[in-house]
């Protein structure tokens, strides 16, 4: 019996290319780059392909592993590709986190930024919100996976600033781009249940002092925004607000009425703006 030639065993020069090219993005240390490294990542067949074709199970540069999508999305692609999400925002959550304060994730997606808080700080207490019932059960598996249980709460709502059920519309290509339907939504339907926050953490109190909030809502923010108005009052914390125009236009707002919601509230932003909105309270100390 012949074995097998040495040029059927040994890598080709394209996987080879492949593998180096998907070691330097998981190294990559610096923000700028990584959306030209993703944008050549996610149209290349074969990069695109070998990225896809590793486990579900991804462990962060931070050391925690969690569950991503098995096709392709934007966030669990990122998440195969860098290890981590958004440098920026992750580092302005936790440095705005006592050490055992509550961290609230308003749109959750698979759960990067509330797995993160949970696994680097081990007093604190994580509560994830996430709709979409396929990924809110990934992220739960998560949550199990890195033994969180005690201390972070995933919770399978919406919020708005009316309570009830709402459609809710999927996007099958990109799950994180999939939010509360408007009149103009093309994607699957689904129908969730949607809570005003200020009325939710009445019945559901929370097990500390809410210290920083993330909120990612594909344009619902001003909505949800709304919702809590007492807590926002009451608990001060820290925000990180994605906003962008045109996802906000979706729900009669805009990027200029968001930010005068969140100064009207006591608020004012700390950091550039960079698709997200850095702010703290202006009563605070510093600011």
């Amino acid at each position: 019996m012949t074995g097998a030639s040495p040029s059927s065993v040994r890598p080709s020069h394209q996987s080879l290319w492949g593998m180096a090219w998907a070691g330097l993005c998981r190294r990559w240390p610096f923000i700028r780059g990584r959306d030209r490294f993703m944008r050549i990542s996610s149209s290349s067949p074969q990069i695109r392909q070998m990225v896809l074709s590793r486990s579900e199970w991804v462990r962060t540069r931070e050391g925690f592993e969690m569950k991503v999508g098995s096709e392709f999305d934007y966030t669990s692609f990122m998440l195969r590709l860098f290890g981590n999400l958004e440098p920026t925002t992750g580092r302005f959550i936790l440095s705005n986190m006592t050490e055992d304060g509550t961290f609230l994730d308003i749109g959750a997606n698979v759960g990067y930024f509330a797995l993160l808080v949970a696994s680097t700080l081990p007093k604190a207490n994580v509560v994830a919100f996430e709709p979409n019932p396929p990924i809110e059960l990934c992220l739960n598996e998560s949550v199990r996976r890195n033994g969180l249980e005690a201390r972070m709460k995933v919770v399978r709502k919406a919020v708005s600033n009316k309570a009830g059920a709402v459609s809710f519309a999927v996007e099958a290509v990109n799950s994180g781009h999939s939010r509360m339907a408007t009149a103009g939504s093309a994607a699957d339907l689904i129908q969730v249940d949607a809570v005003i926050f200020d009325d939710w953490i009445r019945a559901n109190p929370l097990p500390s002092r809410v210290s920083c909030i993330k909120m990612d809502v594909e344009g619902a923010e001003v909505l949800a925004l709304k919702g809590m108005t007492s807590l926002l009052e009451e608990h001060r914390p820290a925000l990180c607000i994605e906003g962008y125009d045109n996802q906000l236009a979706e729900f009669g707002s805009s990027l200029a009425e968001l930010r005068k919601l969140l100064s009207d509230a006591g608020y004012q932003e700390v950091a550039p703006f960079d698709g997200n909105l850095y702010l703290r309270h202006k009563g605070l100390a510093g600011i």
